[in-house]
C-alpha cells in the first residue's frame, strides 16, 4: 500500500516558485512532489483541483514568478502511470456534512477537504497553518479518516519507498 497525498494549492505555488509561505527560498515542496513520484506514492486529484492548480500555475507564469519546472507538466506525465494519480469516479467529491457552517478558510479550501475525505487514510498537505488548525479543531481529519500535514511533516512520509513500513510510526504533530 502506498500513501495518497492531496496537495493544497499553496504546495503547487511553492513547487513552482521554490519559495515557502513566508516568501523564503525553500525546496521542501518540490522535494516532496519529487519524492511522491519517485517512491511510487499517489497524488489524488479531481477536476476542481486540476482547475485550481492550473489557474495558480498560469497566474505565476504570467507574473514571471514561476521559476521551477511546472508541476502541471510533472503531474500530466504521472497521470499516465496506472494508479499514480487517482481521482473520484464521480468527478468532484460530494459536499461534506456541515460545510454550510464552516469558516471562510475552510469554505475556500473545501475542494481539497472533500478530496481528502474521499480517499480515507490520505494526507492533506498544506502550508496553511490556520487551515490545519481549523481542520483539527472541527475534527474533520478524524471524522473523515485523513491527516492534515505541513510540507515538512509530509516529506518524511513521501521519502519512504514502501508505505507498509510506516503504518506503525506516528506522524510528527
Amino acid at each position: 500500500m502506498k500513501h495518497t497525498f492531496v496537495l493544497n494549492e499553496n504546495i503547487i505555488i511553492a513547487v513552482s516558485t521554490l519559495r515557502n509561505e513566508r516568501g523564503q527560498h525553500d525546496r521542501t515542496a518540490a522535494e516532496l512532489v519529487n519524492a511522491i513520484v519517485a517512491n511510487c506514492h499517489r497524488i489524488a486529484w479531481s477536476p476542481a483541483l486540476y482547475e485550481r492548480w492550473s489557474r495558480q500555475v498560469q497566474t505565476l507564469q504570467n507574473q514571471g514568478s514561476a521559476i521551477a519546472p511546472s508541476f502541471m507538466t510533472l503531474f500530466s506525465q504521472a497521470r499516465f502511470v496506472d494508479g499514480k494519480c487517482p481521482w473520484p469516479e464521480v468527478g468532484d467529491p460530494p459536499p461534506l456534512s456541515g460545510e454550510d457552517c464552516w469558516s471562510s478558510k475552510l469554505q475556500d479550501d473545501r475542494d481539497f477537504l472533500r478530496l481528502a475525505a474521499h480517499f480515507p487514510s490520505s494526507f492533506l498537505v498544506t502550508a496553511d497553518e490556520p487551515l490545519r488548525e481549523d481542520v483539527t479543531s472541527l475534527s474533520l481529519d478524524e471524522t473523515y479518516s485523513f491527516q492534515v500535514l505541513s510540507p515538512d511533516e509530509a516529506i518524511s512520509l513521501s521519502q519512504q519507498g514502501d508505505a507498509a513500513d510506516s503504518r506503525n510510526k506516528e506522524v510528527p504533530a
